[in-house]
């Protein structure tokens, strides 16, 4: 609670006039943000790539404790698993940041991030040891660096400025709504499929995702 509190402060300190809205904006209904998905092919593979994406790592996330539990590891290994991924993707950001730049490369690198995302998951589960587990991670975190950035940029540089807000908009409710049923539904999954199948299942959701966004780009 304390660290979101200074966050919330450092923001309300950074100078700037960020409620300046424009009157083009207000006047377009988030039900717009929906037709321009939907009449976008390689958009709507992107949302519902994620919407897989978003339900299936949410049971990733809660097997992350049964999978240290399943090496003896406990606390200890749990913290390692998330501060290894942490890691990464503040490696795949920084590293998408200077990648890209001004070209237009996001949608190949989204794809070579959830492709590589995706495996490093699905061998988090087949791993049998615990310390390749953590480098998997490593490389996964950076992956998922990777795909944020790319995703975000695509859809600054691909939607107009007046439509954006709304097209941001419905994408986020989207993929938080599925990530929300991806954490409740995770501990039946878990307990049905077990925590090394759940890691597995998730990975190969990412790499089908990415497939179909490649087709949609052809």
């Amino acid at each position: 609670a304390v660290s979101f509190l200074a966050s919330a402060a450092l923001v309300w300190s950074v100078p700037g006039r960020f409620q300046e809205r424009s009157r083009k904006a207000e006047d377009v209904p988030l039900s717009e943000g929906a037709r321009v998905i939907l009449r976008s092919r390689l958009l709507l593979w992107i949302v519902v790539a994620e919407v897989v994406a978003y339900l299936l790592v949410g049971w990733a996330m809660v097997a992350d404790a049964p999978l240290a539990d399943l090496f003896g590891t406990g606390a200890i290994g749990f913290a390692a698993l998330i501060s290894a991924w942490g890691i990464g993707m503040l490696l795949g950001s920084w590293l998408a940041g200077r990648r890209m730049g001004e070209r237009r490369i996001e949608i190949p690198i989204l794809l070579v991030g959830m492709l590589i995302d995706g495996a490093m998951i699905a061998l988090m589960g087949l791993s049998p040891w615990f310390s390749a587990i953590l480098g998997l991670s490593i490389i996964g975190g950076a992956a998922s660096g990777l795909v944020n950035v790319a995703r975000q940029t695509f859809f600054q540089r691909s939607v107009e400025d007046r439509i954006r807000s709304r097209v941001f908009a419905v994408v986020e409710v989207v993929a938080s709504g599925s990530f929300v049923i991806g954490l409740a539904t995770a501990g039946p999954a878990i307990e049905a499929i077990g925590r090394r199948e759940a890691y597995v299942i998730a990975g190969v959701g990412f790499i089908v995702g990415a497939v179909e966004i490649g087709r949609a780009h052809v």
